[in-house]
């Protein structure tokens, strides 16, 4: 393309009507010039689009029963939530004998933002990849992939992308419908969120910052029993909750068709098993997506729907969970 775009200035630029080495020399300076521009902003065009892997922040458990003979479980959380949402499920699975890893996206819990323009989903598979490649493969054995609302559509995209990582992909309450900011329930107003601060001097501060955010007390009183707000060894506030990134997800992850575009690669390059796990109450599935989603991935895709269970089901119907998953993972080739 960029030889393509050289043509061009040299159709404009060098004229078969030059008269004289002057008018030559005149286009062909304008071609140099021109040429320079070109690739100029390619370049600056490949820096902004390239981004940066991040270091992820996680928590592994490893097998209390000594080495583990079963695949690695990498654990993915959604919006407002962090690695550890996961803990109840870590612990659980450790004392069974299994391995497992939960991860701080990038800009929620205590993983870095970055640049507000590298938060997409491009990025943030980058950024599992890194983490995957430094921490989690053992002797090269792929992983079992869960991810929780948005991270099912992360865990989604990532399996798409790098398939020989994955043994087998469990998302749970997600499906592929587009969901732009328009859909989020939390009323939000953008120049409040630029360059927020997850961390502050008091409890009070915390609070405050938060229901500016958009978010209700009913939201607030649970994460602070959850640990999603708590108070640090100095004194000082943290939140794993960054409303500037819930607003990012919106924009750039939940609000394109990178969970369907993943799904179709994933029915037509791979093998691996794939799982979704849906909500009685509350859930994120709709039933046409998920409709869809069966048309897309055929008998491949195994639809379990747990009764009584809320958008987390990992915790709100936590024995039916490990159950099933244990299941998998015992299956799993």
């Amino acid at each position: 393309k960029i030889y393509n775009i050289i043509h061009i200035f040299q159709l404009s630029c060098i004229q078969p009507q030059a008269a004289d080495q002057l008018d030559r020399a005149r286009a062909c300076k304008k071609l140099m010039l021109g040429c320079i521009f070109l690739f100029a902003v390619v370049g600056m065009a490949s820096c902004f689009s390239a981004g940066q892997s991040l270091n992820l922040t996680f928590q592994k458990f490893l097998s209390s029963r000594g080495s583990s003979k079963w695949p690695t479980v990498l654990f993915i959380h959604g919006l407002d939530s962090s690695k550890h949402t996961w803990r109840d499920v870590n612990r659980r699975m450790q004392s069974d004998g299994f391995d497992s890893i939960s991860i701080d996206l990038r800009g929620w819990g205590s993983s870095p933002l970055g640049e507000r323009e590298d938060y997409n989903i491009e990025n943030m598979i980058s950024d599992i990849k890194t983490f995957v490649d430094t921490h989690c493969k053992k002797q090269n054995t792929p992983l079992i992939v869960v991810g929780h609302s948005m991270g099912g559509r992360v865990a989604s995209c990532y399996a798409a992308k790098h398939p020989d990582d994955v043994a087998a992909l469990v998302i749970e309450d997600m499906d592929i419908a587009v969901r732009v900011m328009a859909n989020n329930p939390v009323s939000m107003v953008e120049s409040k969120l630029l360059n927020w601060n997850r961390s502050f001097q008091t409890k009070g501060i915390a609070i405050e910052a938060l229901t500016d955010a958009g978010y209700g007390m009913d939201r607030l009183d649970k994460w602070l029993i959850e640990g999603r707000l708590r108070e640090m060894e100095d004194g000082t506030w943290w939140s794993d909750v960054n409303p500037e990134a819930r607003m990012l997800s919106y924009r750039n992850i939940l609000g394109t068709d990178c969970g369907e575009q993943a799904l179709r690669t994933i029915a037509s390059c791979t093998t691996f098993p794939c799982h979704l796990m849906v909500a009685e109450k509350g859930s994120a599935c709709e039933n046409d997506s998920i409709q869809e989603m069966k048309v897309i991935m055929g008998e491949r895709l195994c639809v379990t729907h747990f009764a009584g269970a809320n958008h987390s089901i990992h915790n709100s119907a936590q024995d039916k969970f490990l159950e099933d998953l244990k299941d998998l993972i015992q299956r799993t080739p």
